[in-house]
C-alpha cells in the first residue's frame, strides 16, 4: 500500500512572560533621547497537538468508504516551553523591528490511533526558533 501524506495539522495555544531591563526615570523638563536598541527576555507555555492524516486511495462510494477505509488518522498531544531571547530596535519613533530567538521544547504523549499508542517519528516537535518582527504605533 502506498499511502501519502494528506493533512498535517499542529494547533496549540501558549501563554508567555516578558522581562525587560527597568529604565531609569527622569522627571526633568529637558526630554530624554530614545533607546535605539532593548535586549529582553521571554519564556513561552502552552499545549497542543498534532493530527495525521494519511490517504492510501480515493474511495469510489460511500459503500466503499465505509466498508474499506482508506484514511488512517494519528493523533498526539503535547506540552510546550520555549524560552526566547528578543532584541527591539526603534527604527522610527512610529516603528520598531524585533528579532527572537530560542528554543522550542515539547514534551508529549506517542503519536495514537483511536486510543492505541503507536510510538514513531518525530518522537518531538524540538526546534530552534527564530522569528523577525515589524511593530508599527508609538510608544506609550
Amino acid at each position: 500500500m502506498n499511502a501519502w501524506l494528506r493533512t498535517l495539522w499542529i494547533v496549540g495555544l501558549a501563554v508567555g512572560l516578558i522581562g525587560a531591563p527597568a529604565m531609569a526615570q527622569d522627571d526633568s523638563a529637558e526630554e530624554q533621547p530614545e533607546a535605539e536598541s532593548i535586549p529582553m527576555d521571554e519564556i513561552g507555555m502552552g499545549g497542543g497537538g498534532a493530527a495525521l492524516k494519511l490517504t492510501a486511495r480515493q474511495p469510489t462510494d460511500f459503500t466503499d468508504a465505509v466498508t474499506n477505509p482508506a484514511n488512517t488518522v494519528l493523533d498526539r498531544s503535547f506540552f510546550a516551553l520555549r524560552p526566547d531571547v528578543n532584541l527591539g530596535l526603534q527604527v522610527l519613533p512610529w516603528m520598531s523591528l524585533n528579532v527572537s530567538g530560542g528554543y522550542l521544547l515539547t514534551f508529549g504523549d506517542d503519536w495514537s490511533h483511536q486510543g492505541t499508542a503507536l510510538p514513531g517519528p518525530p518522537t518531538s516537535f524540538n526546534a530552534w526558533t527564530i522569528q523577525v518582527m515589524l511593530q508599527f504605533g508609538g510608544r506609550g
